[in-house]
């Protein structure tokens, strides 16, 4: 019976956490990680284990969720086919309550055993050959009336053994292989991204031997980037006319080794001290498994073999579909066929593209923004509390539920939740103690096992959407506090009760402290009009709000694409393959060089906010920042006309939608209040001493054809908020 990666995999370390990643099989059961647990299989085994049935075997398992079923004592045991003396205890388990009641697993863990022989001697004495070992065992079967694992000893390097690339490496290859033994060091390097990868190999190369095999390889040429020239080092036997090192003499940033949304050299120089140049530049740009315009691994892999007498491989990796590259040992006893191994093609990880989902979108005919879906995803990446405000129906809630059913695998990771105008605190959204059956009373929508499904270690790499409909029909800071607080914790933990199960009680307790994972989600969707109540700064300081707003060109081209019938149906899962990548792009680590000149800008706005009564505080800088960096992995293009004279720089055009969605939504007071602050931001949006008051005027449109305007977004709700001032006598960000 081919076991899942997880169910038996250890080091000789057990007794330590994080070192029996999971201890027992679901029998009969489809898992799209590891290998899947086929029912033939299962039933072989059990009918096989029936000779080995013995009832004194009731250690090591939670009786409260589990009874037995069956248990077995095995002394008939073989390892890779060779007998060994010694007893193996299995329990044959029915869960009796939980979400998953009535499933069965084969429970094999340290614990098991008749109360004096437990499994971890077993495993100490026969599995493990020396103090460092790790294995795997990939099969369990009946043969010929033994019990008989079959294992690969993946390394004597324990930290080889924590390396989950690595121990799938393993798995996987061990899945067309047998006998396979992966000594102390063989694994040299691992990574699942080949530009990395390759990066990490020449590094490694060059403190080998500081690249010396290389340099009579070495050919010359010049190139260019962003107008700035270079010295472009080729490998012509190996990478034909590709530029594997690009020396310059002055340092580079990240940002000048970028052209568009590419990045074509790595941000850290490799020293060569042979080279010409002090600062010498990795490629950045690999394929696989060709193409032309790129460095191929096929390339790197005859290069490496020939040159350093290395071996690189490829695998698959199962939970993020992604290849995982390795480099070994050249000597080992792996089945080779011209000095390379032959595995079959395997699926990349598919990078998350925001340009996908927006041509998804229009099939269906549901017309966006470009620009608002950027700023919507980069805010999601930034923080995972976004409010959507704006005009009844003008498609908050549909962005938000369409995107949650385009990234996910199904409908149970995403749930919309109409806010009702009765919530007065956190009961229908959390649940309560009911003191009458003493037990815990769960909301009508089940969010804390929403929220629960989500944490779970299956799922960290899947997305999860909690949609909060109408979310300000209600105060939100009655029902909506322990996730503002949990929010900024550090243990990210919602106290729900201090309740202790009963023996013998039929009802499962949520947990005492519902913990707000990392990949979860929660977007608000708000109106505003008389029935609604206002955010509070608490509130707004948390999220990034992102007001919906149409004008005519958005009115004229929905009426000009006729009678369209929606069908968000249409979406659910065509996304999926994006998922891991869009969880694994979230709060990236920040681009420095971008942050330098934000922070910048941000010095220039915080006296006219202080002035209005809404300076910012450390929290607001540190969102902003991230807001930023995320924002800076989409295309986010200038309202100016394009010059070189007058070119209109990005990281503005990232400061205008910050000061919009972090900034200007905690302005609001009367005229003695914000005429005068509004006043100094409108002038800021524009270029120094290009500012005229006359931008301001009700009916005036001349700045929307201004070549010095700075942040066009900012500006337009700055002077909406002003209109809006100036006839009432009081504003706020959601009523302009």
């Amino acid at each position: 019976m081919k076991l899942d990666k997880g169910s038996l995999s250890f080091n000789i370390s057990i007794d330590k956490p994080g070192h029996t990643p999971s201890w027992a099989t679901p029998l009969g059961t489809k898992k799209k990680k590891g290998y899947p647990i086929d029912k033939v299989g299962a039933n072989e085994l059990l009918a096989g284990l029936d000779v080995f049935e013995d009832s004194t075997i009731a250690h090591g398992f939670d009786d409260e969720f589990h009874e037995i079923i069956k248990s077995y004592r095995v002394d008939q045991v073989k390892i890779n086919g060779k007998k060994v003396n010694g007893q193996f205890f299995l329990l044959l388990l029915e869960q009796i309550k939980g979400r998953h009641k009535g499933r069965k697993t084969l429970k094999y863990s340290k614990e098991t055993g008749d109360g004096r022989v437990e499994n971890q001697q077993f495993y100490l004495n026969h599995l493990l050959d020396n103090k460092d070992a790790s294995v795997f065992v990939t099969d369990l079967e009946i043969l010929d009336g033994f019990l008989n694992f079959k294992l690969i000893r993946m390394s004597d390097n324990p930290e080889i053994f924590r390396s989950t690339l690595a121990r799938d490496f393993c798995l996987q290859f061990s899945a067309d292989s047998t006998g396979i033994g992966l000594r102390d060091n063989d694994i040299v390097q691992i990574n699942d991204s080949l530009r990395t990868f390759a990066f990490e190999l020449f590094k490694y190369l060059n403190s080998i031997d500081k690249l010396e095999r290389v340099r009579d390889l070495i050919t010359k040429g010049e190139g260019t980037i962003k107008e700035v020239g270079y010295s472009a080092y080729k490998l012509p036997e190996y990478f034909g006319s590709n530029a594997l090192f690009a020396g310059f003499d002055q340092e580079m940033t990240k940002q000048e080794l970028t052209t568009g949304r590419s990045q074509r050299y790595s941000h850290e120089p490799i020293p060569i001290d042979y080279l010409d140049e002090r600062f010498i530049y990795f490629n950045y740009q690999w394929s696989f498994p060709s193409d032309q315009t790129s460095v191929t691994f096929e390339e790197l892999k005859k290069f490496v073999n020939e040159v350093y007498h290395l071996n690189i491989m490829h695998l698959e990796k199962d939970i993020l579909n992604r290849r995982t590259y390795a480099l070994i040992k050249k000597d080992l006893s792996y089945p080779i066929v011209k000095e390379t191994i032959e595995i079959k093609e395997a699926k990349s990880k598919i990078p998350f593209e925001d340009s996908k989902f927006k041509s998804d979108l229009l099939e269906i005919g549901f017309y966006f923004d470009s620009l608002m879906i950027s700023r919507f995803l980069a805010s999601l990446q930034a923080k995972p509390f976004v409010i959507l405000s704006g005009l009844s129906g003008s498609g908050k809630t549909k962005l938000a539920e369409s995107f949650a059913m385009y990234i996910s695998e199904s409908e149970e990771q995403w749930m919309l939740v109409p806010v009702g105008a009765d919530w007065t605190n956190r009961d229908s959204l959390l649940g309560f103690e009911n003191t009458i059956t003493k037990g815990y009373s769960l909301p009508p929508y089940h969010v804390p096992e929403f929220i629960e499904r989500a944490g779970e270690e299956e799922n960290k790499t899947k997305p999860y959407f909690l949609i909060l409909d109408e979310m300000n029909l209600s105060v939100v800071e009655r029902y909506f506090a322990d996730f503002l607080s949990a929010m900024e914790s550090t243990n990210k933990e919602i106290s729900l009760h201090q309740m202790e199960e009963q023996e013998n009680e039929k009802r499962k307790l949520p947990p005492k402290n519902l913990k707000l994972p990392p990949n979860l989600f929660i977007i608000g969707t708000v109106n505003i009009d008389e029935s609604t109540y206002m955010f509070s700064p608490k509130v707004l300081d948390r999220a990034n709000t992102i007001e919906f707003r149409l004008n005519e060109t958005d009115v004229a081209a929905f009426l000009h694409r006729g009678a369209v019938t929606l069908n968000l149906d249409e979406l659910v899962g065509k996304g999926k393959d994006m998922a891991a990548s869009f969880v694994q792009n979230c709060r990236i680590e920040l681009d420095k060089d971008l942050i330098e000149k934000i922070d910048d800008l941000l010095i220039d706005t915080f006296k006219p906010f202080k002035k209005a009564g809404a300076e910012f505080g450390y929290r607001t800088i540190t969102e902003i920042r991230q807001l930023a960096t995320q924002l800076n992995q989409f295309d986010i293009e200038s309202k100016k006309e394009s010059s070189e004279a007058d070119k209109f720089e990005k990281e503005e055009a990232i400061f205008d939608i910050a000061i919009l969605q972090k900034l200007l939504p905690k302005l609001h007071g009367s005229v003695g209040k914000l005429k005068l602050p509004l006043t100094t931001l409108a002038e800021l949006c524009f270029d120094e001493g290009k500012w005229d008051d006359k931008f301001l005027n009700t009916e005036n449109e001349e700045w929307k054809l201004s070549a010095d305007i700075r942040y066009p977004l900012s500006f337009e709700k700055i002077k909406s908020m002003y209109v809006r001032l100036s006839q009432n006598g009081f504003v706020s960000f959601a009523e302009a």
